[in-house]
Order: structure tokens, then C-alpha cells, then sequence
């Protein structure tokens, strides 16, 4: 107990002579406020708000996590290289728990902290990206450590992840029981689907999230679910350029389906928001 003691003592030393803070950044899922599970119904979607769906999966990763102080100035945050959910400056946040609709494609553990070190003070943004970096978005994802090594969250080695995984079953027939959004890089050229692109796809479809008036020890950020789906009519969204279920959706992620740039700074985004942090509903468990 005493040298576990010392120890972190001296963590804490250290960071405060080199002017860094360790921050554990709280994330939680919602629907329309009420908190995520896979093992329960939620009502008011699809156009006219008159269909139900239930979770079968929600995980995404975010990339480039920076937090903003008082000087306007963009301070990275640097990861904590667990070997689970955070490599490089890469984390993947998973709300499914294998339960219920999610057993199919789920697993048991969930993520919602992601941690890291920054130097400074004063903070009162933050700012990170929905996606994986291109430099690691193609690789032999089973040859690469834990969490890009998640196969759910893979599609091929030509157009890499699925930056966010919502999979959703609804109390429709036919082609509207079950509604996916996945949402990654397209207009990725390679010789073969198997094959890593030589260069950027040409829509890297990677939203900029900024969460301004952010308190890093009292606030959560909050993926609202109900919110990104609000009035919007049921149907797969696999990023295609072309689908238009995309069309309606991608400028909820603050992007364009055309360019796959941000549209005025992501800033019309719907998916993130903040509140104060309370207790946690989830862990890395």
C-alpha cells in the first residue's frame, strides 16, 4: 500500500513540475435524454415520429482530442496507451454491452472514459474528431493492437473503419426493420478491396466536434442518439455518396455527403452536447 502510494504520489509530481493535468473525460449515450440500453424499446421515430427501435449496437471512435484554454490556444491531450480502448491519439467509446439486441455483434465490456494528459490550465473547450486518421484507417486490422483490431468496427483494408457504429431494429417489416448508420471514409481508390488506398479517400467524411463552455472535471458529453435521428425518415446510411438516406443524415454529423468536408465547422452537427457530469452509467468495464 505505501509504494503504491509513493508512486502515484510521485505521477502527480512530476505532472504538476511539467505543468500537465491528467483529465478523465466522461462520455455517455442517450436517447432523446434517456439513457442508452440494448434491452429497451424507444418511441417517436422515422418521419413521423410513429415507429419504435431498440439498440443493437452504438460504438464510435474519436481521434485528435484537443482541449482549448482562455488564450484561444488548442492544446493536444495526450492518450493514455492502454492496449484496450485507446492507442496512439485514437479511443473507441462502446456503449453495447452484449446484452439484449446487441448480443449478436456485441461483447460484455464497455468504454465511456477516455484518459489522457495535457499541459496547461484554464480550459473551456474541447474540441475532437469523429473518425480514424487516414494514416491508420488502412492497415491489417488484425495485425494492429486493441482498439483498431475490433472487427465490428472494420470494414476493409480499401476503406477502413466505421468511424461510428449504430446499428438499430425497429417494429417495421420488410426493409425498415432494421436501420444502420455507418458512418466512414469513401471515394478510397486501391487496386483491390483487400489493398490499402496510395493516397486520401476522397471524402474522409470525419466530422470536428467543439463542445465550447466545457468544464473538463464537472461536465460529460453526452452522444444523444434521439437527437441525430429526430424526424429522420428509417433507412441504412452506409456513407454512400449517392444514398439518400445519407443525404438527409450526414449534415446531422455537420457534414457534407457531397464533399464530405465539415459544413460551416461541423457546428450544425446534432449527435454531441454537454451536461454536467453526474454519477457514472457506464465505465470501461
Amino acid at each position: 500500500m505505501r509504494s503504491f502510494t509513493i508512486s502515484t504520489l510521485m505521477v502527480l509530481l512530476i505532472a504538476a513540475c511539467n505543468n500537465e493535468k491528467q483529465v478523465q473525460l466522461q462520455f455517455s449515450a442517450e436517447v432523446a435524454g434517456t439513457p442508452l440500453a440494448c434491452d429497451r424499446w424507444y418511441a417517436g421515430y422515422d418521419s413521423a415520429g410513429d415507429a419504435q427501435i431498440q439498440v443493437k449496437d452504438f460504438r464510435f471512435f474519436i481521434s485528435d482530442l484537443r482541449l482549448i484554454n482562455d488564450k484561444n490556444e488548442e492544446i493536444p491531450v495526450q492518450l493514455e496507451q492502454d492496449s484496450v480502448w485507446q492507442f496512439m491519439d485514437i479511443a473507441l467509446l462502446d456503449f453495447e454491452n452484449g446484452q439484449g439486441e446487441c448480443e449478436e455483434k456485441g461483447t460484455a465490456r464497455t468504454n465511456s472514459v477516455v484518459r489522457g494528459i495535457v499541459k496547461g490550465s484554464n480550459f473551456k473547450s474541447i474540441v475532437f474528431k469523429l473518425g480514424v486518421p487516414f494514416e491508420w484507417n488502412h492497415v491489417d486490422n488484425v495485425a494492429v493492437p486493441s482498439p483498431l483490431n475490433v472487427g465490428a468496427m472494420f470494414w476493409n483494408w480499401q476503406f477502413g473503419y466505421k468511424f461510428a457504429r449504430f446499428d438499430l431494429v425497429t417494429d417495421r417489416e420488410d426493409d425498415q426493420k432494421f436501420w444502420f448508420i455507418h458512418l466512414g471514409s469513401t471515394g478510397c481508390h486501391a487496386l483491390a478491396s483487400g489493398m490499402a488506398p496510395d493516397s486520401a479517400c476522397l471524402k474522409t467524411n470525419i466530422p470536428e466536434i467543439r463542445i465550447d463552455n466545457f468544464d473538463v472535471d464537472k461536465d460529460v458529453i453526452v452522444a444523444d442518439l434521439g437527437s441525430l435521428l429526430q424526424q429522420l425518415k428509417i433507412g441504412t446510411c452506409m456513407s454512400g455518396p449517392a444514398n439518400p438516406f445519407c443525404e438527409e443524415l450526414f449534415p446531422r454529423f455537420g457534414l457534407s455527403l457531397a464533399s464530405g468536408d465539415c459544413i460551416d465547422g461541423c457546428q450544425g452537427q446534432t449527435l454531441f452536447h454537454k451536461q454536467v457530469l453526474t454519477p457514472l452509467a457506464y465505465t470501461n468495464d
